[in-house]
Formats: C-alpha cells, sequence, structure tokens
C-alpha cells in the first residue's frame, strides 16, 4: 500500500465500512459554547442526533480543520513517501486545497458534501487499485455522472404500529415537501416535485446505483422511497447512509437525500 485518500468526514465515510486504503478528516462540531467534538468513530451519531432534535439550545455550527492540522494528521504518511490524495468538501476553498498540495499530496476542493464525495473517494480507490492510466479523468467522471436531490419535510413520519395509512401520509407529506440540490456547494431550492425527481430511476431499463441518504432511521420514508424504486425498476442496486453530523447541520434534520448515478 503506497497510497492514502483522505476525505473530508462530511462525506459520510465513518458511517460505512470501507478500505483501510481511505482516511477521514474529521471536522469540529461545536453544538454549544462549552462543546467541541471531533467528527470520528468516536462520536455516537444517533446520541448526537437526539440531542440535536430536542435541545432547544443546540447550535449548528461546525468549524473545519486548518491546513496546519491537516498537515499533522498527513504526516505520517508523508513521512513513509506515500502518495496522499484529499478530497475536500465545501467547508473548504480552493486556496485550502492549493496550500496542501505538494510534491506527492494531491487535494482538490469540491463544491460536494454528503455521498457524493464518499462515491468518489470509493472510485479514487478503485482506480488506484486497478491501475488506471487517467484516475483524476475517473474521478471527475465519477462527479459528473452523480445526480442527486434533497427533500425537505414538514413532518417526518416514524413507524407505527398497524398504521394501513402511513403509505397515503407519505404520498400526501411528498407533494407538500420542498426540494434542494446542490449547486456550487449551495443548498438550493429548486422548483420540482417527487414524481419529476425520481423519474429518472424508474424509467430508465439501465442498472442504476441508488443512495438513500437520511439522518432518522426510523423514518418510514426511507422504506417507501426504496420500495417505489424497486417495484419499477428492479435492476437499481439501493444503498442506505446514514448523513453525517456536520452536512446534517447543513440539511437539517427533516431531511432525506437520493442519489444516483449509472453502473
Amino acid at each position: 500500500m503506497n497510497y492514502r485518500i483522505y476525505v473530508c468526514s462530511s462525506s459520510g465515510i465513518n458511517n460505512i465500512s470501507h478500505p483501510s486504503t481511505i482516511k477521514s478528516i474529521p471536522l469540529i462540531l461545536e453544538p454549544s459554547l462549552l462543546e467541541s467534538y471531533l467528527e470520528n468513530n468516536e462520536l455516537n451519531i444517533d446520541m448526537f442526533y437526539t440531542r440535536a432534535r430536542f435541545d432547544k439550545r443546540y447550535q449548528r455550527k461546525v468549524k473545519k480543520r486548518s491546513t496546519e492540522e491537516i498537515n499533522e494528521i498527513i504526516k505520517k504518511d508523508k513521512m513513509d513517501n506515500m502518495k496522499i490524495y484529499i478530497l475536500l468538501s465545501k467547508f473548504y476553498s480552493f486556496e485550502d486545497a492549493n496550500e496542501l498540495s505538494n510534491d506527492n499530496v494531491y487535494a482538490f476542493s469540491y463544491d460536494l458534501y454528503g455521498n457524493a464525495l464518499m462515491s468518489m473517494a470509493l472510485s479514487l480507490n478503485n482506480s488506484i487499485m486497478n491501475n488506471h492510466e487517467n484516475i483524476f479523468s475517473d474521478l471527475n467522471n465519477e462527479k459528473n455522472n452523480y445526480s442527486s436531490f434533497y427533500i425537505l419535510l414538514k413532518n417526518d413520519i416514524e413507524y407505527k404500529k398497524n398504521d394501513y395509512n402511513i403509505e397515503n401520509e407519505i404520498v400526501k407529506s411528498l407533494k407538500k415537501a420542498k426540494y434542494y440540490q446542490i449547486s456550487n456547494g449551495e443548498f438550493t431550492s429548486i422548483n420540482s416535485n417527487f414524481d419529476s425527481l425520481i423519474n429518472p430511476i424508474l424509467n430508465t431499463k439501465n442498472k442504476v446505483k441508488v443512495f438513500i441518504e437520511y439522518v432518522n432511521q426510523k423514518s418510514n420514508y426511507i422504506s417507501y422511497i426504496e420500495k417505489l424504486i424497486l417495484s419499477k425498476n428492479p435492476m437499481a442496486v439501493i444503498k442506505k447512509i446514514q448523513i453525517s453530523p456536520s452536512f446534517f447541520n447543513i440539511i437539517g434534520e427533516k431531511a432525506i437525500g437520493v442519489g444516483y448515478k449509472k453502473i
């Protein structure tokens, strides 16, 4: 192993199993004036989300790591003469990436958060392992072929025992929800609806990989979207991923994301 990939923790890479060649650069979460946490595997995400949902004093404050701190994080790998690739989210600037890049360190700043960035890190790792000639082209192709949208719900609907009208409630709620996409690093409202946004997944004969991003793992929207996609497109491969706390601070507790790409 002569390389390492670092990806910003806002990607959510800590929430899934991943190769040891990929590590996250944890952001700093400050839910109050007296608290500060590194966003890494030591943070109990479910407890953190519960706190955020019910504590009215909770502050959605996220701080990026300085370039000096990142250089300290990657120091050992640099000393071992590894090639180092760093994928930074919109929390960072192009100037940060340029400052980090030197010798065998290749840093990039993307206008992204969440699973899109995670997917790019995994794709980059695959390209390097398979000795692709142009890994940077592979990385850009992954970014350009990934599409996503986010649903901002007025009310979440959790599992209710013996409630046979739950699907009708979800359909009604989706009609009233607001829809967003990430554009230039901003969480931007779009004039669209669930049917038109989900249709590219449902109406294709191609095999697609679909990612459902969520905060609340008990939300019935997760299973509804999964069943809907599979009923219309049995070729779809679906993966469900919990949103990282730092991305949650942007997207909000009642949001669900759907990302997809052709396989």
